[in-house]
């Protein structure tokens, strides 16, 4: 794993039930979107959440939280 990659899944695992957005997570690690967008898609440990978790009906957002580990 990249060193972005590690900063991206250990902000989301310090905050296990708060769902970011794109934007907060790259603000945060000091990462560019699209790298930080890819690294959240490929992340088994990422889920997408869906918009009406947050209270928005829109069909996609860009709004991420911390998936528990399945062992």
């Amino acid at each position: 794993m990249s060193i972005l990659s590690e900063k991206v899944e250990s902000f989301l695992k310090e905050r296990p039930n708060t769902i970011y957005s794109l934007n907060t997570i790259a603000r945060n690690v000091k990462g560019k979107k699209r790298h930080v967008l890819y690294i959240l898609n490929n992340n088994d440990n990422i889920r997408m959440c869906k918009p009406h978790e947050v209270g928005c009906y829109k069909h996609k957002l860009n709004i991420f939280t911390f998936n528990k580990c399945k062992m």
